[in-house]
C-alpha cells in the first residue's frame, strides 16, 4: 500500500548518524533517564506528565530540549534551540527531517514533524497524532502507531529472547519488533503492509545501526515469499471493526481476520523447532477455546505444533459492544448492531486477550499439546514461555519421573500457601489448603492439609525421594500416597514455578 501522505524523514550520511548518536547519548535521552526525570514507571505513562511540575533547571539543557521538542512536540524559538545545539548537530537534525523550521507570528521556530522517543534501548520515530501547525488533524489509515504504548511494550517483553538464525516481525509498524529481534537473531526481517511503516522501519534501523535488519513491504508473508524462519512474531491489528478505519488497529468484524491468516501461514514459514509469538485477542466460541480453534487454522500440519495461550484478560461481546458504543464518533448504532450479529454468527462466548505461542516441534519432540495459562500482564516475559516449552519437552522423556525424584528443589518466592480455617465442634481447624502462584503463570492447586508441611521441607538440599521417605518413616502421610504421587505433585509445582530446581 502506497503512503497517503508525505513521509517526513530521510536517511542521512554517516557523519549525520555519528553526530545524532553522539548528541542523543550525551544528553542521556534514553528510556531510564526519561522515566526517572519525568517520574513515570514506563514510557506509556508519558501522557500523564505535567511539564509544569518538572524542574528542568536541574537536568542538562540538551535533555530538557529534546524532551520538549520530541516527547511533547513543542515548537521552540529558533534562538533558544540554537543556543543549546551547535550548527553541525542542527544541520544533521534538519537533514534527516527530525527537525524543521517555521514561523508563527513572525517568530522563527524549530519543531519536529514526528513523534521521537527512546524505548527498549532504541530511538524510535513514528507519526504524530496532531498537526505541527495546530490545524485540524484526521489520522490517515496508514498512520504509524507509537511504539511506547502499553500493548507494544508488553509485546516486546513477551517475545522469545533465545538466539536464533532468522526471525520475522509481521505487522511491524515502526520496526521496533524486528530491532528487538535483531539482538538475538543473525537476521531479522521487518515486514508491513504499508510503505509508510516500511519507511519508518528503514529510518529507525539506520538510526540505531541495526545492520542485520531487513525491511520489506507486503501483505503478511507476501514480502518474504518462500523464506522460513526460526522465530515469527506479530502484534497485529486485532480490534473488531465493521469498517477498516486504521490499518494498525482494525482486525475485521470479530478481530481475528489478520491473526488467523498469520497462523494459517505458519506451516509454510516456521521451521521445525521454531516458535511464533502473537499478542492479540481471540474468541472462545461454542466451537472451542481460542487456542483450540487456532490449532485448526494450521490445517494438515496441526499435528506438528504445540499451542500455548498466555491468557491475560477477557470481555464478553456485549461488554465490548457497549464500550465501543460509548465512543460515538466512529461507532454508530448500525455499526454496533452489525458487530453484535458478527459475534453471534461466530458463536462467540468470550473475547480473550493475551499471547498465543505456537511451537513447531523438532524431530523426536513430545507433542502435540494445547494448553492455556493465565499470565501476569506486566511481569510475565518471553523467557518464561521458553522455559515452559523446555519443560514440556522434558516431560516427554522416559527418565522424567526419575529426574524429578532426584532433583533438589527449593521454594520459589512466587509460592503462596493459602489456608482457610473453618469452625468444627467449636474449634477452628484447617478447611482448605491452596498452593498458589501469581507469576509468571497464575495457578492454584487444592491439596490436603498435610501436603503443605511436606512442601515446606524443600530447601535445595533434599530430593523429593528423600523427603517422601522421611515422611513415610514418620507416618505423616497416608499409606495410599505413593512416591509417584509425590513426584507428580512436585512436577506440577516446578512447572508452575512454585518450586525452583536446576536440571542438566
Amino acid at each position: 500500500m502506497e503512503p497517503s501522505w508525505e513521509f517526513p524523514l530521510r536517511i542521512g550520511a554517516q557523519a549525520d548518524l555519528t553526530r545524532l548518536e553522539s548528541v542523543l547519548c550525551d544528553a542521556r535521552f534514553d528510556q531510564d533517564t526519561v522515566c526517572r526525570i519525568l517520574k513515570i514507571s514506563q514510557m506509556s505513562d508519558i501522557g500523564s506528565v505535567d511539564l509544569a511540575e518538572i524542574d528542568f533547571g536541574r537536568v542538562p539543557e540538551h535533555f530538557a530540549l529534546f524532551v520538549r521538542l520530541f516527547l511533547f512536540v513543542e515548537r521552540l524559538p529558533r534562538l533558544e534551540v540554537e543556543r543549546v545545539l551547535d550548527r553541525g548537530v542542527l544541520d544533521s537534525f534538519l537533514t534527516v527531517g527530525l527537525l524543521r523550521t517555521g514561523s508563527v507570528g513572525g517568530i522563527e521556530e524549530y519543531y519536529t514533524p514526528v513523534f521521537f522517543y527512546p524505548v527498549a534501548g532504541f530511538w524510535i520515530a513514528s507519526d504524530r497524532h496532531d498537526s505541527p501547525d495546530g490545524s485540524p488533524f484526521v489520522p490517515p489509515p496508514d498512520i504509524v502507531f507509537p511504539a511506547i504504548f502499553g500493548g507494544t511494550l508488553r509485546f516486546l517483553r513477551l517475545i522469545g529472547k533465545k538466539p536464533v538464525q532468522n526471525a520475522l516481525d509481521l505487522c511491524s509498524g515502526s520496526g521496533i519488533g524486528a530491532m528487538v529481534l535483531s539482538r538475538t537473531a543473525g537476521r531479522a526481517v521487518s515486514s508491513d503492509l504499508t510503505s509508510r511503516a516500511s519507511q519508518y522501519a528503514e529510518f529507525n534501523s539506520w538510526l540505531n545501526r541495526c545492520v542485520n535488519v531487513s525491511v520489506l513491504q507486503g501483505d503478511l508473508y507476501e514480502a518474504v515469499r518462500e523464506e522460513t524462519f526460526d522465530r515469527i512474531v506479530a502484534h497485529p491489528p486485532y480490534m473488531p471493526n465493521v469498517r477498516r478505519l486504521a490499518i494498525w488497529r482494525d482486525g475485521g468484524e470479530t478481530g481475528e481476520a489478520v491473526v488467523r491468516r498469520i497462523i494459517e501461514g505458519l506451516p509454510a514459514h516456521l521451521r521445525p523447532g521454531g516458535s511464533s509469538y502473537i499478542l492479540c485477542t481471540g474468541l472462545d466460541t461454542e466451537e472451542g477455546l481460542f487456542e483450540e480453534r487456532a490449532r485448526g487454522w494450521l490445517g494438515a500440519a496441526q499435528g506438528e505444533f504445540n499451542v500455548l495461550f498466555g491468557f491475560a484478560d477477557e470481555r464478553s461481546p456485549a461488554q465490548l459492544a457497549l464500550d465501543l458504543a460509548k465512543r460515538g464518533e466512529t461507532w454508530g448504532p448500525a455499526d454496533i448492531e452489525r458487530l453484535k450479529r458478527a459475534f453471534q454468527e461466530a458463536g462467540a462466548k468470550r473475547i480473550v486477550y493475551g499471547v498465543i505461542l505456537l511451537h513447531r516441534g523438532a524431530h523426536g519432540d513430545r507433542g502435540p499439546w494445547t494448553t492455556r495459562r493465565r499470565i501476569a500482564l506486566d511481569t510475565t516475559e518471553g523467557s518464561d514461555f521458553e522455559w515452559l516449552l523446555e519443560w514440556h519437552g522434558r516431560e516427554g522423556r522416559p527418565a522424567f519421573p526419575e529426574e524429578i525424584a532426584s532433583c533438589l528443589p527449593d521454594l520459589s518466592p512466587n509460592l503462596r500457601v493459602r489456608v482457610t480455617h473453618v469452625v468444627v465442634d467449636g474449634s477452628l481447624v484447617p478447611g482448605e489448603t491452596l498452593l498458589e502462584t501469581a507469576q509468571p503463570f497464575a495457578q492454584a492447586l487444592k491439596v490436603d492439609p498435610w501436603i503443605a508441611p511436606l512442601v515446606a521441607q524443600f530447601n535445595g538440599k533434599r530430593t523429593p525421594a528423600e523427603i517422601y521417605q522421611g515422611a513415610r518413616t514418620e507416618g505423616s502421610i497416608p499409606q495410599s500416597f505413593q512416591l509417584q504421587d509425590f513426584v507428580s505433585l512436585v512436577a506440577w509445582l516446578l512447572e508452575r514455578r512454585c518450586l525452583d530446581a536446576q536440571f542438566p
